[in-house]
């Protein structure tokens, strides 16, 4: 967990010129194969690259097209990807 946490403050400080009382929204997401970083300037752009990653994987859980609303999209990949999870950061 050390090492991803200092991944994470790399990306922070490699990607983003933050002005001072700036932040950004960290998303990480869990899977198999390990852990995807998802950023945004702030909460609702992060939420879109979830939205994002979950459509791009949505074939894994269906044969179906994947909701429009992205939490709808994002609650229901999860719910059927029992072996990945997601947090803020």
């Amino acid at each position: 967990m050390v090492r991803l946490e200092c991944y994470v403050s790399s990306i922070q400080q490699k990607t983003l010129p933050l002005n001072e009382g700036a932040h950004m929204t960290i998303i990480l997401v869990h899977h198999k194969y390990g852990e995807d970083v998802l950023e945004g300037k702030d909460e609702e752009e992060a939420v879109h690259e979830l939205a994002e990653y979950c459509r791009e994987w949505w074939n894994e859980i269906s044969n179906r097209k994947p909701p429009k609303d992205q939490h709808k999209l994002i609650q229901r990949y999860f719910d059927k990807k029992e072996d990945e999870w997601w947090e803020y950061r």
